[in-house]
């Protein structure tokens, strides 16, 4: 049986509409204010969802922005609301179908710890980006992962985060420069109290997400010591073989 994908979850999709992350409207404008990007700069949202950033990116920021999911019903959707967005179906983890040093910034929320191979991703990103470009990532993270953690039944951020130094040192492997780290897990602690409201606790929306073989989940995910945090890199050395 495939792992379950969280973020199905009616409760979450609820408590973290329209982003289905932590991330925040004002986190997205603050990061994209920082690369100080000008109108009409092409983004690439990879993981765009329903396109929620993808809307902010064009309205507020007047960029050129694509979106990239790998679910047609989100592109649906985004489309549905939006039939002027340029939207692309594809997977993060492969080749991207983008054209090498086209873009001026690449953003990624929630999305680098969902892909099974991080640093091939960081490498396409590094592919597709300017030399002036930016790449901006807003994730999870854990500041003490186990190994308990990769083995949950879960289609989510929490099964494949690293630690802020871990994660730091793929973007170097990978030819990025680190040029802003920041500390946002206020926004996670957030987010879960919004899933209380809509849940009645914790425990009652780790119950729906868990399956009963794993009672000892919850206490694990606790232990690991989740947070949330903004990098911004720059794409300045050729990636480490």
């Amino acid at each position: 049986m495939p792992p379950f994908a969280l973020h199905r979850l009616p409760c979450l999709r609820k408590a973290a509409h329209p982003w289905l992350s932590p991330c925040t409207p004002e986190l997205t404008r603050h990061a994209l204010s920082f690369c100080g990007f000008k109108p009409q700069d092409k983004i690439l949202d990879v993981g765009c969802g329903t396109g929620s950033t993808l809307r902010l990116l064009t309205r507020e920021f007047s960029l050129t922005g694509v979106g990239l999911d790998m679910g047609l019903d989100y592109l649906e959707q985004a489309r549905a609301q939006d039939p002027g967005l340029f939207l692309i179906q594809a997977n993060a983890r492969r080749i991207l179908p983008i054209k090498a040093n086209s873009l001026k910034g690449v953003l990624c929320q929630c999305v680098l710890s969902l892909i099974e191979d991080p640093e091939k991703a960081l490498l396409e990103f590094h592919r597709v980006l300017k030399p002036t470009g930016f790449l901006l990532i807003m994730d999870l993270h854990l500041d003490n992962p186990g190994p308990e953690i990769k083995n949950l039944s879960l289609q989510c951020c929490f099964t494949r985060a690293v630690t802020p130094q871990n994660g730091q040192e793929r973007l170097r492997k990978t030819g990025f420069e680190l040029v802003r780290y920041e500390d946002h897990s206020r926004l996670l602690a957030e987010l879960g109290a919004r899933l209380i409201f809509e849940c009645g606790s914790m425990n009652a929306f780790w119950d729906l997400a868990l399956s009963n073989e794993e009672p000892k989940a919850k206490d694990q995910i606790k232990k690991a010591k989740p947070g949330f945090h903004l990098m911004i890199a720059k794409p300045v050395t050729k990636p480490r073989g």
